[in-house]
């Protein structure tokens, strides 16, 4: 019997963040990893695989800087050449917040309103589970690019 190995690489491009602060003092942090999801066992491609804490983010505002923080795809899907997966295969967890499935459109995963006179600095850790993508995809690498935005309203 001849054994044949199927791999599924998924990999994540996380672009900077764009920032738009209406105070001197308001910082973000990322750290810039790059989860790759490699399926090749059966159970991969029947659960899919879950990356906790793949990605850190930490925001520093004062009092009054109310802030969203908004993820979304530049791409309409993982592509790798004429290939394609869809990407509401990948579901964005900022803990303690509700997940969200990718998309190409803004969705908010994180916001606060900083109640202390001083300033306070929060971290966040993000979640990524890429859904079981069964045995339809051909192998390959297929990537997209992730964009985090924050906003201070």
């Amino acid at each position: 019997m001849k054994k044949i190995q199927l791999i599924l690489f998924i990999s994540l491009l996380l672009s900077g963040l764009k920032i738009y602060a209406q105070s001197d003092a308001f910082e973000i942090n990322i750290n810039n990893n790059q989860p790759d999801f490699i399926f090749n066992t059966i159970a991969d491609y029947e659960n899919g695989i879950t990356y906790p804490a793949a990605v850190s983010f930490s925001v520093t505002a004062e009092k009054g800087d109310n802030w969203s923080i908004y993820v979304k795809s530049q791409e309409s899907a993982f592509t790798t050449g004429a290939n394609s997966i869809p990407l509401t295969m990948l579901t964005i967890h900022v803990q303690g917040f509700n997940a969200r499935i990718l998309s190409t459109t803004d969705q908010i995963i994180a916001s606060d309103s900083p109640n202390n006179k001083d300033p306070e600095t929060t971290q966040y850790l993000i979640d990524y589970t890429v859904s079981a993508p069964g045995y339809t995809y051909n192998p390959g690498t297929y990537t997209c690019t992730i964009v985090y935005t924050i906003t201070v309203k």
